[in-house]
């Protein structure tokens, strides 16, 4: 997460800083806030998510002054300008509320919550594995799962990480809003970061964003291995068969797996090679001590950000060309492998039902109108995805 004694500073691809609130410091008595006398006098910013639960929380009376402190971030005004936010935006949503991340340690554990999620009961043999990996957690583990040792900046983002499984759990459980404007909030902003490439400092009272942008780049780092190691293993004609309509299974080494993706994680951590980059940086006012803890942060270079902004995982947009960066094919692995496939990941490949060459231009007006996931967003039905196959239990 730090830039090593001994190296070169990393240049600012952008000059601007953009300063990010929660809705904390707008609805929280200013004598339990720092005075922020850092921050400069220019724009101070806020997501559309934000503003409105600052504005259930503290009236519609409020709604002016928040208006003249803050500018607001929206999904439309971004859409506007860069039609490519959808998906990636949601993907990011997707990312952070129920991967489906092989080589995570929170792989039972978001197996457990897409049950939870569509209402299905484990099995006696899923709820042992599961208590048996909470137990694990509990303890700590100081190696990933391919038996190298954790570095201390990893370790640190995953004790925060395992404050929130639980209130995660909870608010799929009970369909609690909250947790989800987390994420809403946390996606876009990093969106907006990544497309811009201007620094972005995110002003938090909590620590749930922390372990969200953990959660976000595990799932990032995951499927990046996922789509590279697949489309490595097919040739020419297989490719061209899958573009036709095709099928084609792959087996994975899933020792290699874990540990190439662990090699991609560590570089996104790591600054060394890091010259010129945009920084997202996370900063939590910890009340009880009233401090702020240590910022937690990773810069992106050009190149990262770039394919950041273009990754659409699983999903696909009937606007949004995605015939590039395997955007295009549908990826269906199975995880914990069957016998038969012990020591493998069997990847399925297919094209996706919606594949575009190029992206058409329509309003945010009509895209709200037209695309499953803004509807899905607007209806409250986004509390129900999950990156796991789960059949829907009874309702």
């Amino acid at each position: 997460m730090k830039t090593p004694e001994g190296q070169p500073t990393i240049r600012r691809l952008r000059p601007e800083v953009l300063h990010f609130f929660d809705t904390n410091f707008l609805v929280l008595p200013e004598a339990k806030l720092p005075l922020l006398k850092h921050v400069p006098d220019g724009p101070r910013w806020i997501t559309e998510t934000v503003r409105q639960e600052a504005i259930e929380k503290l009236g519609a009376t409020a709604e002016r002054d928040i208006d003249a402190r803050y500018e607001a971030l929206r999904f439309r005004d971004l859409y506007r300008l860069d039609p490519g936010i959808c998906p990636t935006y949601y993907y990011y949503v997707l990312a952070m509320y129920n991967p489906a991340n092989v080589g995570s340690e929170d792989f039972l554990a978001d197996m457990y919550n897409s049950r939870v999620i569509k209402n299905v009961a484990l099995t006696e043999q899923e709820k042992r594995a599961y208590q048996r990996d909470r137990r694990q957690l509990s303890s700590g583990r100081t190696h990933d799962d391919s038996g190298r040792p954790k570095g201390d900046g990893h370790r640190f983002l995953e004790r925060l990480a395992s404050r929130t499984r639980k209130k995660a759990t909870t608010a799929m459980r009970d369909k609690h809003p909250a947790y989800l404007r987390d994420i809403r909030s946390l996606a876009l902003i990093l969106y907006n970061c990544l497309s811009t490439r201007q620094n972005t400092i995110y002003y938090t009272t909590d620590g749930d964003p922390i372990a969200l942008f953990l959660k976000w780049l595990d799932s990032m780092t995951m499927w990046m291995t996922l789509v590279n190691a697949s489309l490595e293993k097919i040739t020419s004609a297989e490719r061209g068969h899958i573009a036709g309509g095709g099928r084609i299974d792959v087996r994975l080494d899933a020792a290699a797996f874990v540990e190439r993706r662990y090699k991609l994680f560590e570089g996104f951590v790591l600054d060394r090679r890091k010259k010129q980059a945009c920084r997202f940086t996370i900063k939590r006012w910890n009340q009880e001590a009233s401090t702020f803890d240590e910022d937690v942060y990773l810069w992106f270079d050009d190149k990262v950000a770039e394919g950041l902004t273009r990754a659409h995982g699983p999903l696909s947009c009937h606007f949004t060309m995605n015939a590039e960066r395997g955007n295009w094919v549908d990826m269906r692995y199975h995880w914990p492998p069957a016998k038969e496939d012990l020591g493998k990941l069997r990847v399925n490949l297919a094209r996706k039902r919606i594949v575009n060459q190029e992206s058409l231009s329509v309003s945010p007006e009509v895209h709200d109108d037209r695309c499953r996931y803004r509807q899905e967003d607007a209806s409250g039905e986004m509390a129900d995805w999950s990156q796991f196959v789960v059949p829907r239990g009874p309702r």
